[in-house]
């Protein structure tokens, strides 16, 4: 949990202290743009969003 917490620090470091977002299709794991309601690999909804 250590390297997690030092690695969020590291990005917040070299990006700003603004929460970054992360989103991925949760049925295949491709990432997904902010713009994107659907995956476009597998046509799932199902988006998650991981912050940074």
């Amino acid at each position: 949990m250590a390297l997690l917490q030092e690695l969020e620090q590291r990005l917040k470091h070299a990006y700003g202290t603004e929460a970054a977002v992360h989103r991925e299709c949760r049925r295949c794991g491709t990432t997904v743009t902010p713009t994107e309601r659907a995956c476009p690999a597998c046509g799932s909804g199902e988006i998650s969003e991981l912050s940074l």
